[in-house]
């Protein structure tokens, strides 16, 4: 605690399936102020031999009961047809199959419920998102780096490499109001 401002800390090992040993340490930081608003960062350092990601960043798992996306992001055109995946703003259902569509470059992102929206703003880095509806709720995503397409095309992963930590940050607040 630093007045009224509560901060948590986390950092761990990463280990994965088919690696000796640990293959990197994350770590993020909640910088959470009496409006309950939350400045999270985190950072990536990849201690194993250079490898490919398809996302970085962290996982939210909400209640499944938030099944509406909205967002508002920079765009590459000045007009898009109305059910065109690069909308640079927009709303889905997880009914929906543009709803687990990555949204890049954007300003801000929310996942909304019957009372409450989780809301995420870009800070001082590129923030991407997108989510998912999975058993046990909805999963928003959200991170710094998402490989363009998600499929296997060479060079279009991450590239974990020990010399270069992957970071990002963003703001979390949760706002009242029911999805539309």
């Amino acid at each position: 605690m630093n007045g009224a401002n509560a901060r948590l800390e986390v950092t761990s090992d990463v280990y994965l399936a088919g690696f000796d040993g640990a293959v990197a340490q994350f770590s993020y930081t909640f910088d959470i102020g009496p409006d309950a608003q939350a400045d999270v960062s985190w950072k990536l350092s990849w201690k194993g031999a250079d490898a490919a990601a398809k996302e970085a960043g962290l996982k939210f798992l909400l209640p499944a009961t938030a099944d509406r996306i909205s967002w508002f992001s920079d765009s590459l055109w000045n007009e898009y047809p109305a059910d065109h995946i690069g909308l640079p703003h927009g709303s889905f259902t997880s009914k929906d199959i543009h709803f687990s569509a990555p949204r890049r470059d954007i300003h801000w992102v929310s996942l909304s419920g019957a009372s409450n929206s989780l809301v995420a703003l870009a800070g001082g880095s590129p923030l991407h998102a997108h989510a998912a509806a999975v058993d046990n709720g909805t999963m928003l995503f959200l991170s710094s780096g998402i490989a363009p397409t998600g499929i296997d095309v060479t060079g279009d992963d991450i590239r974990l490499i020990q010399t270069t930590p992957l970071a990002g940050s963003f703001r979390l607040r949760v706002a009242g109001g029911s999805a539309k």
